[in-house]
């Protein structure tokens, strides 16, 4: 065999490839394709050497090499991996499907197809596939952890916990499977016992992390500090730490060191786009939107004009109304992410704004057809269609239809709903813990509780949760058909609670105008509401309002209903239908117990 022929070359780019040293492997690639431009071999190795480093060519490689040799499906689970990991769950998902088909005994496939599944919150569709797999041994911990998860994340954290208890029997030392375990012990609401399972973990920036987490879930605040910037002193651009500690310092009102960790990390790492995101939209959050601008041109100076810079300065500039600067950027941005739901749905919002609603009705359909189970995507559609006098709008929101507003009944067990309604009032209040007002929500002037409220081991919260279900499913029962519908398509036999809290409001207390992108359902059920609101009041302090928007229309804007709160009163509505509340005064406290819910699929 020849030196330098096409086949020793690829041997050679092969082991290359196999020890991971990737520009050798590419380069002998490159002098294959020279040689035999059509080899296939060659395009799908370059494709692999190309992946993190030049994702847009690896694609193109892909792609040729297939193209090339169309039967060989081994290029073919390689582009699917490929979309995986690129988070094109859609795109891997089509070609992992065929794929099963013809290799049903592939484990490797039907992983990619479970991962899919749970990262598209099809959780029952993901443990239904892991528990008919046979798997191998071999990864056998790769399939116990993602199941754990799946379980966690549809509301199954006991299951998740007695699953993996089996699992670190077989392989106590996995780590992979310990830190799972945390997890779902945090969802669980059983920080200590989480706690425990440290001493199995060898220390890092992921165990400091999930320990400051967890101290901060026990109200032991400076340990979870100190945890917390152990996490960033071994990895300066962890963006989940950061986000904890300064929602740390945000909700107990540590203004000397909110923020700091990112200057800091700026330092240690000044070209690092991923913390100059995390900074500016802190700041956004914030609502200090000079420091946030100033932010952003430093990281357009030091890492480019990367969209999701761009973006972001559109964002800040769309907060200052100075839409003849933003326009431009988020055009700048879409351009180069084409199929960003949320680049298009800021292009469409400024054209909303501009009163250019023909141009804004294209980028909102192209995000329905990217995303149609976001729900931010169907209220800017709905807002475009009232806006243009296009009945959709009635279709799709339908205001008295879509929209229950009931007392709930007395559970069974209790002489009077005012005697259960008080128990549940005293381990709600109980919880809210913090002096301030989420950093990321739409509260102001009120605080949050902290996880998942419908978690909380208390038997009254669980009575409250099977009665909220009841009433759900009766809600259901009463809604028509239609395959086209946003909320009436998806009804299923099966639902689950996706989010649950409570959040209580105090003087000149707020929500601002929202909508809940990863909603399909949510619920508002109010728990206490002061003597100062009142039905007769022409203001409708403290009441909610549905139908106006947060892009302040002015005279465009349109309050479609207005409900008085009451004790024990509950609102069920679309997650899409946007939504806020009066300002209100007042001494005494206004209580809400807030969640979502989605289709169990």
């Amino acid at each position: 065999m020849q030196q330098n022929s096409p086949a020793k070359l690829f041997q050679s780019a092969l082991t290359y490839y196999q020890q991971r040293q990737f520009a050798p492997a590419a380069a002998l690639c490159n002098k294959i394709l020279q040689i035999a431009p059509h080899s296939a071999d060659a395009m799908h190795l370059m494709a692999l050497c190309t992946a993190h480093s030049e994702p847009k060519q690896a694609e193109q490689y892909f792609e040729r090499a297939i193209q090339a040799a169309q039967a060989n499906t081994t290029f073919k689970k390689s582009y699917a991996n490929f979309l995986l990991t690129s988070q094109r769950y859609t795109e891997a998902l089509a070609l992992y499907q065929p794929l099963q088909a013809l290799n049903p005994a592939d484990t490797d496939i039907s992983y990619g197809i479970a991962f899919v599944h749970y990262q598209q919150q099809r959780y029952r569709a993901a443990l239904s596939l892991i528990d008919k797999t046979s798997v191998p041994d071999t990864s056998a911990a790769k399939w116990l952890t993602l199941k754990a998860r799946a379980l966690i994340d549809c509301g199954k954290p006991d299951d998740a916990v007695r699953s993996l208890d089996q699992a670190l029997k077989l392989t106590p030392d996995n780590s992979g499977l310990t830190l799972t375990k945390i997890l779902a012990l945090r969802q669980l609401q059983q920080p200590q016992q989480a706690l425990d399972c440290f001493q199995q973990l060898p220390d890092s920036a992921t165990t400091r992390y999930l320990a400051g987490c967890l101290y901060y879930d026990l109200q032991q605040y400076d340990v979870a500090e100190q945890q917390l910037l152990q996490a960033l002193a071994l990895q300066p651009d962890y963006i989940d730490a950061h986000a904890a500690i300064n929602k740390l310092y945000w909700e107990h009102s540590n203004s000397t060191q909110f923020l700091s960790s990112f200057q800091r990390a700026l330092i240690a790492i000044p070209n690092s786009t991923a913390v100059y995101l995390s900074y500016i939209s802190h700041l956004l959050m914030a609502e200090r939107l000079e420091a946030a601008i100033a932010v952003t041109n430093q990281a357009i100076q030091h890492c480019g004009k990367q969209h999701q810079l761009l973006h972001a300065l559109g964002t800040l500039h769309c907060k200052q109304n100075q839409i003849d600067k933003a326009m431009p950027l988020f055009q700048q941005a879409l351009a180069q992410a084409p199929n960003s739901v949320r680049y298009q749905l800021d292009n469409a919002n400024c054209l909303l704004k501009a009163q250019q609603y023909h141009a804004a009705l294209p980028l909102l359909q192209q995000a329905r057809q990217i995303a149609p189970d976001n729900q931010e995507v169907w209220a800017y559609l709905g807002l475009c269609w009232r806006l243009m006098a296009d009945p959709q709008h009635n279709w799709l929101n339908n205001y008295s239809q879509f929209i229950s507003v009931k007392k709930l009944p007395t559970p069974a067990g209790y002489e009077s709903f005012a005697a259960f309604w008080q128990e549940l009032k005293t381990a709600v209040n109980a919880l809210h813990t913090t002096d301030h007002q989420p950093l990321d929500q739409s509260v102001r002037n009120g605080t949050q509780t902290v996880g998942f409220l419908f978690n909380n081991p208390a038997g009254i919260v669980q009575i409250y949760r099977d009665l909220l279900t009841e009433h759900l499913q009766q809600y259901l029962a009463a809604l028509p058909s239609d395959p086209d519908h946003p909320l009436l398509r998806r009804i299923t036999s099966n639902q689950r609670f996706s989010g649950s809290w409570s959040v209580k409001l105090r003087n000149d207390g707020f929500h601002t105008n929202h909508v809940h992108p990863q909603g399909w359902l949510s619920i508002c059920t109010y728990l206490h509401v002061p003597e100062t609101i009142s039905a007769t009041d022409p203001q409708h302090q403290g009441w909610l309002k549905l139908g106006e928007t947060s892009l302040q229309l002015g005279e465009r804007e349109q309050i479609a209903r207005s409900i008085c709160p009451e004790e024990g009163l509950c609102v069920i509505f679309p997650s899409y239908i946007w939504h806020g509340t009066v300002p209100f005064n007042g001494d005494d406290a206004r209580i809400t117990l807030p969640c979502d819910v989605v289709p169990d699929i």
